[in-house]
C-alpha cells in the first residue's frame, strides 16, 4: 500500500464486539494515539521505528512507513549471531535512558531493517516510564527470547553488553527485571 507515493502500512485496530462500545472506542483511540506518539519518541531517542505518516485515533487507524525487513523472531530461528543481540540491547538501553518503555517487547515486535534494529507496536509503552516498566520490557524480551532460541545463554550476553553500553542505570533495571521474574515464578508455583 502507498500513501502520498510512499510505501506504507495501514494498521487498523478492529472493534471488539465483546466490549461495551464506548469502552472499546476509548481503548482503541488511546492505544492508537499512544502507539503513534511512542513511535515518534523512539525515533527521537535515536532508535529505529517506522515514521508515522498519518493517524486517526477515533478511527483506530495509523498509516506508517513500510519497512522491508525480517522480524527478530525469524532472525533467531535462522541462527542469529551475537552482533544482532548487541544491537537490540543497545537500542533498548537508549529507549530506557530517555525515560521510555516499549510495553510489549517480544521478538515479533522488533525488525531488522537495512542492518539496523527497528521497534514496532509500542502501544502499551510509556513516555514517563518507571523502573518497573523498564524491568517488564527486559523481562518480557528475555522470556520471548529464551522460548525462541536454543543458544539463548550465549547470545544474551551480547544483549546485556549492548544494554549496559547505552543505559546508565542498567543495574537498577536488571535488578527490577530479576524481581519481576521471581514474582512470576512465585505466582506460577502457587
Amino acid at each position: 500500500r502507498e500513501l502520498f507515493g510512499l510505501p506504507a502500512v495501514e494498521k487498523v485496530r478492529v472493534k471488539k464486539s465483546y466490549r461495551l462500545p464506548a469502552l472499546d472506542e476509548a481503548i482503541r483511540a488511546g492505544r492508537t494515539r499512544n502507539e503513534a506518539r511512542m513511535l515518534e519518541a523512539i525515533r527521537e531517542a535515536g532508535v529505529g521505528a517506522p515514521r508515522i505518516y498519518y493517524y486517526d485515533p477515533d478511527g483506530g487507524v495509523i498509516f506508517m512507513e513500510y519497512l522491508e525487513g525480517i522480524r527478530l523472531k525469524e532472525v533467531l530461528e535462522g541462527g542469529a549471531d551475537g552482533r544482532v543481540l548487541y544491537l537490540v540491547g543497545e537500542a533498548l538501553g537508549r529507549i530506557h535512558s530517555r525515560g521510555l518503555s516499549h510495553g510489549d517487547l517480544t521478538t515479533s515486535n522488533i525488525i531488522i531493517h537495512k542492518g539496523g534494529v527497528f521497534f514496532l507496536d509500542p502501544s502499551f509503552g510509556s513516555r514517563d516510564a518507571s523502573e518497573e516498566e523498564m524491568g517488564v520490557d527486559v523481562n518480557l524480551f528475555l522470556e520471548a527470547f529464551r522460548a525462541a532460541h536454543p543458544r539463548w545463554e550465549e547470545l544474551l550476553k551480547s544483549f546485556f553488553e549492548g544494554y549496559k553500553e547505552s543505559c546508565p542505570f542498567w543495574k537498577e533495571v536488571f535488578k527490577k527485571a530479576e524481581e519481576i521474574e521471581r514474582r512470576a515464578r512465585y505466582v506460577k508455583g502457587v
